[in-house]
């Protein structure tokens, strides 16, 4: 150190410059750690100002979704008001079971053609189907049910069969199983069908006299004999 002094005192010009640039390094490391907790700060604002904005978007849902259940449970009052009115014999979970549905459902898998006799050709009809809540859970509610079913093969979509279930006559096919939980029905032909493409439209009249309907398409088989008279 003693030799760098006499040096730099012999050399004022040298001692500057390194002084000015010993300078300049400090001056840009401060500058640096300044960047640097700049930019912390700002990113840190940006959070806060992302999660206030997430704050605020999850209080309007809450308060939409409250707004809605305070709704449902008005409608849910006023209808076992309107039921215990229409029908006494109702009870609540009932009347409760009634405000949840929203759609009738045709369980597809179980509905279709049935061969009763083991031959060729399907000589009936079965319908499996059921009330569901809005989450897709099914509901045993009471209601009048029309089945109306189309043949594709005759002109206009001719009907071929009409029926309707009361409520006292849903809660004789009420039929809970492995494959499925619902109103189950095997329904002879009225009008033998003859083509194979089908078409089942269902609509429940529940007892609040509200309607809800579905619509599948059904494939069958037809017996020999319809078939041939089918070619001719």
């Amino acid at each position: 150190m003693m030799v760098v002094l006499a040096s730099d005192c012999r050399n004022p010009w040298a001692a500057l410059r390194t002084t000015v640039w010993i300078a300049s390094l400090l001056m840009g490391w401060v500058g640096l750690v300044g960047c640097s907790v700049r930019n912390n700060a700002d990113l840190l604002e940006a959070r806060l100002r992302h999660q206030e904005d997430e704050l605020r978007r999850l209080q309007s849902r809450l308060e939409e979704k409250e707004a809605e259940l305070a709704e449902a449970r008005r409608e849910t009052q006023l209808l076992r008001s309107k039921l215990q009115q229409k029908d006494s014999s109702l009870g609540a979970d009932q009347i409760t079971l009634l405000a949840q549905v929203e759609r009738l459902k045709i369980n597809t898998l179980l509905t279709g053609g049935v061969d009763r006799d083991g031959q060729p050709g399907d000589e009936a009809l079965s319908v499996f189907l059921a009330p569901q809540d809005r989450q897709g859970d099914v509901l045993k509610v009471p209601g009048t049910l029309r089945l109306t079913l189309y043949d594709l093969g005759q002109a206009d979509r001719e009907k071929i069969g009409s029926w309707t279930f009361s409520p006292e006559q849903m809660r004789q096919h009420w039929h809970r199983g492995v494959l499925g939980t619902g109103y189950q029905f095997e329904l002879s032909w009225q009008k033998p069908p003859k083509s194979e493409e089908l078409v089942l439209h269902a609509e429940l009249t529940t007892v609040d006299n509200r309607r809800f309907q579905a619509t599948t398409p059904i494939r069958i088989a037809l017996s020999p004999v319809q078939t041939a008279v089918n070619k001719q």
